[in-house]
């Protein structure tokens, strides 16, 4: 009778702690869906646009942006320029206007200081590479994914692990040109903004197309990538990397206006992917959110009409779509093709869900508005500043010490030029400083 108690009593216990385990692991689909089932068909495409804006925009536009958000035809922002106070002020406003909370997105590689005016500015990723200690680039992204929280930012568009500049990046904006060292670099970056609550989109994975012979000696188009430049990418892939802006320059190549024509140039196996809206997830490797900038497309070619170039993303593959301009002809040519062809209907279901999802990782389940009292103060504490001090020490660098030069031991007789690229009003305290 006891050994009967004692089964009755643990099956017990299982069943409750798989029934909370069960609670735990559905909170996230619990609210995706509940978001998802109010959603019109307009919604659920505005869910895939980002709007591109800064907060010196004209406020006629950025009242534009709040109609859009107000009405769900926008899913989420990248703020570009602008200062602290305008840019917290404008993501309140958006925020509360907004029918389902936007996913705001910022270039956080060095800091909020390099875009925004008052914010803190930290060395360059390429100037954090020359750092001995590995670990202050960790400490420098979790300060910066704090600030942004403070700023009511979600997601940092970085790293960017490209192990060199490409025509796509500044050299300045990468960690070094060694593969495997960049991989380990953009990890403690992205683990640093996770850490502090921030969601880490990695760019450009370099994404590039070449030519293949078949069997009958035809030439074909397919995508690729180097392995060993896209190395730092999939390192990120394996450990939790939350989205990915491919170089998207090369993708030009497979937009044509008839798929008869698109199916002559590539491959079955490129066909196939393009038909089943896979194109770009299947050489990437990455099941994760893919975003892509409509704006590079536009400059890689003049073929694109207004609205092309996000109609050609949206059945490339590109979970979401960011734009700088009015996304009514995209949206209206994206509605024709679901009318034409219902497999994106499904499609389109199944982005949605993935931008709801990551709103769910990003905290958007419960939004709070930007605490503006003191936020000049929030941003500037005492501890940012040491940090942000000796990761400049830390970081300088001599790249030649010709007769040993250095350091200067006497003044005296001695004349010295100062050479100073970029900021005027920063070059000009440190020559007075000198």
């Amino acid at each position: 009778m006891i050994g009967q108690v004692k089964n009755v009593f643990f099956s017990s216990l299982l069943t409750i702690a798989s029934c909370l385990a069960a609670q735990a692991q559905t909170a996230k689909e619990k609210w995706v869906d509940s978001v998802f089932l109010t959603l019109g068909q307009n919604e659920k495409l505005g869910q895939l646009f980002i709007a591109r804006v800064s907060a010196h925009s004209d406020p006629q536009i950025v009242r534009s942006v709040e109609k859009s958000a107000e009405a769900g035809d926008v899913g989420g922002i990248i703020f570009t320029t602008g200062s602290i106070g305008k840019q917290a002020r404008i993501t309140n406003a958006l925020q509360g206007q907004a029918k389902i909370p936007l996913l705001v997105s910022q270039d956080a590689s060095s800091g909020l200081g390099t875009l925004l005016d008052s914010a803190v500015a930290f060395p360059l990723p390429v100037e954090q590479a020359a750092l001995s200690d590995d670990s202050l680039i960790y400490s420098i992204a979790r300060e910066i994914g704090r600030q942004m929280k403070v700023m009511g930012i979600q997601m940092s568009l970085s790293p960017n692990a490209t192990p060199f500049g490409t025509e796509s990046t500044n050299a300045n904006m990468v960690y070094g040109d060694d593969a495997e060292r960049v991989a380990h670099r953009s990890m403690l970056h992205m683990m640093g903004l996770q850490d502090a609550g921030v969601l880490s989109c990695a760019k450009y994975f370099p994404l590039k197309s070449i030519e293949v012979l078949d069997q009958k000696a035809n030439s074909h188009l397919t995508l690729y990538h180097d392995t060993l430049v896209s190395a730092p990418y999939r390192h990120l892939f394996k450990h939790g990397l939350n989205a990915v802006m491919p170089d998207v320059a090369s993708l030009v190549d497979y937009y044509e206006l008839k798929k008869s024509d698109l199916k002559k140039k590539v491959t079955d196996n490129t066909f196939q992917q393009f038909e089943a809206g896979d194109l770009l997830h299947q050489p990437l490797g990455y099941a994760g959110v893919v975003m892509v900038d409509v704006q590079s497309l536009e400059r890689a070619s003049d073929k694109f009409q207004p609205g092309d170039a996000a109609l050609f993303a949206f059945q490339a593959g590109a979970d979401l779509i960011i734009t700088n301009d009015d996304p009514d002809p995209a949206l209206k040519k994206i509605k024709k093709l679901i009318r034409t062809d219902r497999k994106y209907s499904a499609l389109l279901d199944e982005r949605v869900k993935k931008m709801l999802a990551l709103k769910y990782d990003a905290g958007l389940f419960k939004t709070t508005p930007v605490d503006l009292t003191f936020l000049y103060s929030q941003l500037h504490t005492n501890e940012t500043h040491v940090l942000r001090s000796r990761a400049l020490k830390e970081s300088i660098t001599v790249a030649k010490n010709s007769d040993n030069i250095l350091p200067v031991v006497s003044l005296e007789d001695r004349n010295f030029t100062c050479l100073i690229a970029g900021d005027s009003n920063r070059a000009d305290i440190f020559y007075r400083s000198i």
